[in-house]
């Protein structure tokens, strides 16, 4: 029995197109199908030679106990663009407890994800009692998500079922400037010495996100305290700062997302940021 992944799936901000893959044992983004934007930026669909060891699938096989890995690559008209993001999906199927904040460290090779991909196969087969009827799970899929102002705006989303009560959703947004071609984090986007204040509204979304849950505001935050995340991207009211389950809330309540309108992020981002 396959574990059901029951995160949301992120929303698409303005232009975009959902990157589908082909099922084959890991599926990547790469050639058939052609999307294209306001901004001219395409994005294909299609899948590449990754596939679980034969010695492996023939183990798993005997018990019908092979994982469902699915490991989904991009191919957009930037080619700078796919580089930064396939590298990303790389050290995500490596090291599958990356968080956003961990640097991209050299270049992941083709045979290091190989091995990582055998060896997650291979917990299946170790891990789980020979009766057991879970299976192992693991999904990275990257998502374009829109054109806003001169940004590219995209997601990858990771889910690790391992066992247990439940698996592990993981979601990143990626932010490109098309002026700079380059991916740019939240530090690059604020004005100098405005994180205070850019912390101060973000804890002021989080207060009204608070009051959808409870009415009691100071009882949730001294049980879920609130912290910032650098996981952000935009849409077309404002910038959206992203949560991980645990990070403020408790697992049933998923990814809570914060959100400020651009009306409160002048002076605080940079204008090139801004809707004009």
């Amino acid at each position: 029995m396959n574990t059901q992944n029951n995160t949301q799936q992120p929303k698409p901000i303005f232009s975009y197109s959902w990157l589908a893959g082909i099922a084959l044992s890991l599926t990547a983004l790469s050639g058939a199908h052609a999307a294209s934007t306001a901004a001219g930026l395409t994005s294909n669909v299609g899948y590449n030679e990754y596939s679980i060891a034969e010695s492996i699938m023939e183990t798993c096989r005997e018990g019908n106990r092979c994982p469902d890995i699915n490991i989904k690559y991009i191919d957009t008209s930037a080619p700078w663009i796919n580089t930064v993001i396939n590298q990303r999906v790389d050290n995500m199927v490596v090291n599958n407890a990356l968080n956003q904040e961990d640097p991209i460290k050299g270049t992941i090779k083709k045979t290091q994800v190989q091995a990582a991909i055998d060896d997650f196969a291979k917990k299946q087969l170790t891990d789980m009692p020979k009766d057991s009827n879970l299976t192992y799970e693991l999904d990275i899929t990257p998502s374009y998500l829109g054109h806003i102002g001169i940004t590219e705006l995209f997601s990858i989303d990771n889910y690790a079922y391992l066992g247990g009560a439940h698996g592990m959703p993981y979601r990143e947004y990626l932010v490109f400037d098309t002026q700079t071609k380059r991916q740019v984090t939240l530090d690059d986007m604020l004005l100098p010495k405005q994180k205070p204040r850019f912390e101060a509204l973000a804890h002021d979304a989080y207060r009204k996100w608070v009051k959808t849950v409870t009415d009691d505001v100071a009882s949730y935050e001294s049980s879920w305290p609130f912290s910032l995340s650098n996981n952000v991207t935009f849409d077309t009211t404002g910038m959206r700062i992203l949560y991980q389950p645990y990070d403020i809330a408790p697992y049933a309540s998923g990814m809570p997302e914060l959100h400020i309108p651009y009306s409160q992020l002048k002076g605080v981002i940079k204008a090139k940021y801004l809707p004009k």
